[in-house]
């Protein structure tokens, strides 16, 4: 079970058929016989997800947001269930087909929640923002070429949108801290990273990058993501999400970080090559140190605490720091 079915149950413990009533039900919008059909199409479609009936509750819920567009709660359901599909292995034929679904639900919440801090709002923004983050994840790895650039450029940016709707629901209505979802904010802002990197490193190929003003976007971004990966590897672990905790354990995070840091440590070496301004170059270089600096240490603490494995990081640590010392212009740093 995914976060978004555990979210779920924090929330909804007894089932939700209590709060349907109350959130986004328009007076005069459904006659009596169509709201209580609604209602207990939703209630019928909690039940499924608990006992982790997707497809059946991916169904239901389809047909009681049909009959009742209104409701917030439905909308979150309907999400949570078309997430399930897509990112599960095995559970439907078709699994890419449920993520515009299941990103349409999600935003659906936040359009039609008026109150603008309901737990089912605070819940929708940690969703979108997380599934967001791990389509774009998906599209960079397996180089997917199925969305043009700006159009993952957008979805990265309404990931993070979205997690900073949650962290302003914290902040202003005390809803519970975000907890491991720092880290995949995090995730969300190393991708929006690495592609300002590979957009730059293509049109270094056949135009004028300004390389000063890309290190001062570039090293907020790094380090922002640094601290958001270190708020998740510390988060409070409580009893409803300790199996997020356990598969998002601080061995993983503390990988991500170092991972995050060396692909900025890499692009310092490009950076370094193309660049023909002295000062751009000796800025670049001591970012690109302090972030190896930042690395090691880390890299370290990964084999101490699982021996015998993570051979690569520590070779690629040492690599990354080998590279940018080759590349670097012959100055002295203060």
């Amino acid at each position: 079970m995914t976060f978004w079915t555990q979210a779920l149950r924090r929330y909804f413990p007894t089932g939700t058929a209590c709060c349907v009533a109350a959130m986004g039900k328009k007076p005069g919008a459904l006659t009596a016989a169509q709201s209580a059909s609604v209602d207990q199409l939703l209630e019928q479609g909690d039940t499924l997800l608990a006992q982790q009936q997707f497809r059946e509750a991916y169904d239901c819920l389809t047909e009681a947001t049909t009959l009742g567009p209104g409701k917030p709660l439905g909308w979150f359901h309907l999400g949570l269930a078309a997430s399930e599909l897509w990112e599960t292995e095995g559970l439907a034929e078709d699994p890419e087909n449920f993520f515009p679904t299941a990103l349409h639900a999600l935003r659906k919440v936040l359009r039609i929640d008026t109150s603008g801090r309901a737990e089912v709002r605070y819940l929708a923004s940690v969703a979108a923002g997380r599934l967001l983050t791990k389509k774009m994840t998906q599209v960079m790895e397996e180089s997917e070429g199925e969305m043009s650039e700006a159009d993952g450029d957008a979805l990265v940016a309404e990931a993070l949108g979205f997690f900073q709707e949650a962290q302003r629901l914290v902040v202003e209505w005390g809803h519970v801290d975000l907890g491991v979802t720092w880290g995949d904010w995090g995730k969300a802002q190393s991708l929006q990273m690495k592609r300002l990197m590979e957009g730059a490193e293509r049109r270094a190929k056949g135009e004028a990058v300004n390389w000063q003003e890309l290190l001062g976007v570039l090293s907020k971004l790094c380090d922002e993501a640094v601290e958001k990966f270190g708020k998740a590897q510390t988060a409070i672990s409580d009893e409803t999400f300790d199996d997020v905790m356990e598969e998002d354990g601080d061995l993983d995070w503390m990988v991500l970080q170092v991972e995050h840091l060396l692909y900025f440590v890499n692009f310092a070496t490009v950076a370094l090559k193309h660049s023909q301004c002295l000062e751009t170059n000796v800025a670049w270089l001591r970012h690109g140190l302090i972030a190896w600096r930042a690395a090691l240490p880390l890299t370290l603490a990964v084999r101490q605490l699982s021996p015998g494995h993570f051979g690569a990081l520590l070779g690629d640590t040492f690599a990354a720091a080998c590279r940018l010392l080759l590349a670097a212009p012959a100055v002295t740093l203060a």
